[in-house]
């Protein structure tokens, strides 16, 4: 009775519905991202937020629903792309960040952070240097800030980066960059 061959979507309210469609073209946005589909995936991120904009005007509890809850598929999804983050484009990031609620953006961020820890230690070296020509690329700083939303995270973020690199530049030093003495 419950089961999916017998979902009947049009019984649901009409909110509801709206939260399933956009749910279902987050997933389709993201996809078309991974496989590199751009025009496409701009086309849905433009027309979602239209819908999206004419709901929120409409029911504004919708908008700060969607800001405050998140599936679980969701929080994943925004995890997964943030490790993809520099495969994509600083302009379609900040589109889609946008439109994060609070919590996928904290799971988006999670995963950037986890993209740049993965950038810098795949260098072989995880020092301060390394952080600055991450941090140095003009295409990664746009990237990285498209995912943080603003200057004052951006900065605060890259500050905490350096600081790591920083780190573990000295503990390299003090342990004769023996590896086995971490």
């Amino acid at each position: 009775s419950g089961g999916p061959d017998n979902f009947d979507f049009d019984a649901l309210p009409d909110v509801l519905r709206v939260d399933y469609v956009k749910r279902a073209w987050d997933d389709r946005i993201a996809a078309q991202l991974r496989a590199g589909e751009r025009q496409s995936a701009r086309a849905d991120i433009a027309l979602r937020n239209k819908v999206l904009d004419f709901v929120d005007e409409q029911v504004p509890e919708f908008k700060k629903a969607r800001g405050v809850w998140a599936g679980a598929e969701q929080l994943k999804n925004a995890a997964e792309f943030g490790k993809d983050v520099f495969k994509q484009d600083a302009d379609d990031l900040a589109d889609i960040v946008a439109r994060y609620g609070e919590s996928e953006q904290q799971a988006f961020r999670y995963g950037v952070s986890q993209a740049i820890r993965d950038t810098i230690e795949s260098t072989g070296s995880a020092t301060a240097d390394a952080t600055r020509k991450l941090a140095g690329s003009a295409k990664n700083r746009r990237i990285i800030k498209a995912a943080f939303g603003n200057d004052e995270e951006f900065n605060r973020f890259m500050k905490q980066i350096e600081r790591e690199g920083v780190y573990r530049e000295s503990l390299y030093e003090v342990t004769g960059n023996s590896k086995t003495a971490e």
